[in-house]
């Protein structure tokens, strides 16, 4: 799933699914793109918990990023 942040850095949210018939993943993989990074513009973190369902998960997940994002920016900040 991609998601775009507001300040317009992108992030991709990979699921990682458990067993074939269960249709809720069993965690996330957050990668974050910072632009203007170039060759150190990677972040992943791994998240793994039980979700109640996808959209759950789609929700955590963007939680995620925004969080990534704000402590990098505020991180990186000049």
């Amino acid at each position: 799933m991609l998601y775009v942040n507001s300040d317009g850095t992108k992030a991709t949210i990979h699921f990682i699914w458990g067993k074939k018939k269960n249709p809720v993943p069993r965690g996330l993989d957050v990668t974050v793109k910072l632009p203007g990074r170039r060759g150190r513009d990677v972040m992943i973190h791994c998240d793994h918990q039980a979700y109640r369902s996808l959209s759950q998960a789609k929700k955590r997940g963007i939680i995620l990023v925004e969080g990534i994002v704000a402590l990098l920016n505020e991180l990186l900040s000049p």
